[in-house]
């Protein structure tokens, strides 16, 4: 479980880069959700490319929905979280 964060990012990735930008700050979100639960914190393993598709994300989403992106899997199970990010 300890390297789902990193595929995470990766789809976060992939969906700043098709222009998803909300999708991309849910998996940023995510990401978070998922780390704080297994109480493991791992570095981005490209830290320069997810800073740039985050970035991508801020620039092109009011602040308010970049941050309710982000909280919606605030609450969500592992097996919840991966079925999410999964989904589209």
């Amino acid at each position: 479980m300890v390297y789902l964060s990193w595929g995470l990012e990766g789809l976060a990735g992939l969906a700043a880069a098709r222009g998803d930008y909300e999708r991309a700050a849910e998996l940023d979100g995510a990401r978070d959700a998922l780390r704080n639960q297994i109480g493991v914190f791992i570095p981005p393993v490209y830290p320069a490319g997810y800073s740039q598709a985050l970035e991508a994300a801020r620039a092109n989403l009011i602040q308010a929905a970049f941050d309710a992106a982000r909280a919606r899997p605030a609450g969500q199970t592992p097996p919840q979280i991966i079925a999410a990010a999964m989904s589209s």
